[in-house]
């Protein structure tokens, strides 16, 4: 029987057949990674910004341990727009706070966010004990290590942490005893050993030293991470010998795991321990980085800095390059203003987009201005510039502003510089607050002298000093006169806990507050008790001369009043002076 033989009229040609087989597949293709891509388009993108942020975190932490800061800096920027919130982001951002900044308080703000994340660990809960330490806050440490597993108090990390909230407490000797017991839990650790040696090296009797002493060489002298450290630790010996140098350069040489910024944290002691060989010793790095990139040698620069090597740091770096890497750029800048290049430095930062903060910029031009302008009135308005900022994360930065400022006696903006300090530091507060002080005193603001004492107190409410001086400031100033009074003359005998002030003797309180009210006999009495007016400072000891005038004591207040230099003296203790003068 024949087989029936296809028509046209039974189907389509069997290669059309194919070619529509073919364009359903694609399209069946397509449509499902259409689908894909749009219930996991998101999720695909999530994990791709994970992973490159995550990749950004630890190349600026790599950057950060190399103190390239600026470039660190470059890094997270970039990090934090895609992935504000990412863990691995804000704690390379609290370290960086820490590390160039000394900005723990910052750095904790930052720390918080990983913590309260489904991602916090132990590990962040330890650094942020440390970093409130370091902020002064006790309270707040004491919380964080009462919240860890008590498995983790009772490790090495834990009691570590303990020992630092002792210390900070004053209990040292306890402090030692729990950080030992800590280092002991790992008797083979080498970081245990090394930790105890210097312990023990600090600690121990003459006799003893030297063998804790050998325990830190012997651990230096191993091709280890450790060993790294027992050299950071030796180089900062100040019993630190030449000969003992000239090994540690050669432990650092030969060292496989040896960074830059170690080398030349050795050479640095090297060379000045040995400085005969010094000139070789920069030779040889010299020729060592040849044909080196900038941005590749910035320990070496840096080094090179430090060394006072200025003109041969600016033949190394091309002027052309330098506009690419912020690190290397403030090298740049530090040496020619090292050697005083200080028109090159203003066309440096003019002519090119200089790779820093604009307060940066800013403070190398007031410098510049400084020194090529007649007047002070273009580096005043830079300063002014950079301090309008209010750059809370560039404290050093201010703090440079600030004792520019005050080189060029232009002691308002230091003021305003100090203070910006105190109010992005907390911690620094009372110490920026000591230093406006003595601008005060030097521009003989007896005004803002008075403020300044009382946010102090404020501060310290408790610190005699800070209440002597307000009550002192009153007094000569003749404001306040009755908070004056009943503070010195009002209470007779002082609260037992309290201290006299050594600047400020309480007589001459008493003996001012007398004499303000036109107690003559009482203010007698009391400045007879002044007992050496010879050890006060320039300020009191004139107003002691001039109440010893007062009193008909004229011999011994003369002879007070001739060794006083008055340039030193508010206008308030000249008054004094000159009774003692006449």
């Amino acid at each position: 029987m024949d087989t029936p033989k296809s028509s046209d009229a039974d189907g389509p040609p069997q290669g059309l057949g194919l070619g529509l087989n073919l364009l359903t597949a694609v399209a069946v293709v397509i449509i499902g990674l259409t689908a894909v891509i749009a219930f996991k388009g998101r999720d695909i993108y999530n994990a791709y910004r994970n992973h490159r942020v995550k990749n950004q975190a630890a190349e600026a932490m790599e950057l950060i341990k190399k103190e390239r800061f600026e470039a660190a800096s470059s890094v997270l920027q970039l990090a934090l727009r895609a992935a504000p919130e990412h863990p691995a982001v804000n704690r390379t951002v609290a370290e960086l706070f820490v590390q160039a900044h000394n900005d723990p308080q910052t750095a904790i703000s930052f720390l918080r966010r990983v913590i309260n994340s489904k991602e916090g660990e132990d590990s962040d809960r330890l650094r942020l004990g440390e970093l409130l330490l370091q902020t002064g806050d006790l309270s707040e440490a004491r919380k964080i290590f009462a919240a860890l597993p008590a498995t983790l108090q009772t490790g090495r990390a834990g009691l570590e942490l303990l020992a630092s909230i002792k210390r900070a407490s004053g209990e040292v000797i306890e402090a030692d005893s729990i950080l030992r017991r800590a280092l002991l839990l790992e008797p083979d650790d080498v970081d245990a050993q090394l930790q105890l040696a210097i312990m023990d090296e600090a600690q121990a009797l003459d006799h003893a030293k030297a063998g804790a002493a050998e325990a830190i060489w012997t651990i230096a002298r191993r091709n280890d991470e450790v060993s790294l450290k027992a050299i950071a630790y030796l180089t900062k010996s100040k019993t630190l010998s030449a000969s003992q140098s000239k090994e540690l350069r050669q432990l650092i040489d030969k060292h496989p795991k040896a960074s830059d910024r170690e080398r030349y944290e050795v050479l640095r002691v090297f060379t000045r321990l040995n400085p005969l060989e010094r000139d070789a010793v920069i030779q040889h790095e010299v020729a060592r980085n040849a044909g080196r990139a900038p941005d590749s040698m910035f320990d070496f620069l840096r080094w090179l800095g430090t060394e006072g090597e200025y003109e041969r740091l600016l033949k190394i770096i091309p002027a052309e390059t330098v506009i690419r890497d912020p690190d290397v750029y403030l090298i740049y800048v530090d040496a020619l203003s090292a050697a005083e290049r200080w028109k090159e430095l203003l066309a440096l930062v003019k002519t090119r987009k200089p790779p820093v903060t604009p307060t940066t910029v800013h403070v190398i031009l007031a410098q510049c201005y400084a020194k090529l302008q007649p007047d002070m009135a273009a580096a005043r308005r830079e300063l002014q510039e950079a301090f309008a900022l209010n750059s809370r994360g560039e404290v050093p930065l201010l703090l440079r502003a600030a004792g520019l400022a005050e080189s060029l006696n232009l002691l308002d903006l230091a003021i305003q510089g100090y203070t910006l300090v105190g109010e992005a530091r907390p911690v620094m507060r009372l110490q920026m607050l000591e230093k406006v002080f003595e601008l005060q005193q030097r521009d003989r603001d007896v005004a803002g002298l008075i403020e300044t004492v009382r946010r102090q107190h404020d501060l310290r409410p408790r610190n005699q000093l800070f209440i002597d001086r307000l009550n002192y400031l009153r007094l000569i100033a003749g404001i306040e006169l009755e908070a004056a009074f009943d503070e010195v003359i009002g209470f007779e005998t002082k609260p037992a806990d309290t201290v006299p002030s050594s600047a400020i003797p309480l007589p001459l309180l008493r003996a001012l507050a007398a004499w303000r009210f036109g107690d003559v006999e009482r203010m007698r009495q009391e400045i007879s008790e002044v007992s050496d007016p010879s050890t006060l400072p320039a300020g009191p000891r004139a107003v002691v001369a001039g109440l010893f005038a007062i009193a008909g004591r004229d011999v011994e207040s003369f002879r007070i009043a001739e060794k006083i230099p008055a340039p030193l003296l508010l206008d308030s203790e000249r008054y004094f002076l000159r009774h003692a003068m006449q």
